[in-house]
């Protein structure tokens, strides 16, 4: 009887941390796909690392707007809360993972945070 009860007891708790890794995964890639896609992940110097891969379709030599956004509090309780702006141009020059690129400024500014979106 106290075999069977440390059996049950161990299929239990593998099953518990089975399900947690899954979910664990499963909230990072929610994560990436909804929360990060597009954003500028890293900068040092020229290069950008992007946070758009061949999961995404990227492709060296792409070109992608770069745009910001910044708040307007008159407008807090509106839909206009939030202003886009248009800043510059970025090509890819390397895929660094399914998920990443790294990519080079062509034209305006970028930086941290700021969002990528193909031409």
């Amino acid at each position: 009887m106290i075999n069977k009860s440390k059996n049950t007891h161990k299929v239990l708790l593998f099953a518990a941390v089975l399900a947690s890794v899954l979910f664990i995964g499963h909230c990072a890639t929610f994560h990436h796909g909804y929360n990060m896609k597009g954003s500028i992940l890293k900068q040092k110097g020229n290069e950008y690392y992007i946070c758009i891969g061949t999961k995404d379709g990227a492709k060296e030599g792409q070109v992608y707007n770069v745009y910001s956004y910044h708040e307007r509090r008159t407008d807090a309780d509106t839909s206009n809360y939030l202003q886009r702006e248009y800043i510059g141009a970025i090509k890819i020059t390397r895929i660094v993972f399914e998920h990443y690129a790294k990519a080079v400024l062509v034209s305006g500014r970028a930086g941290m945070h700021d969002i990528v979106e193909l031409k």
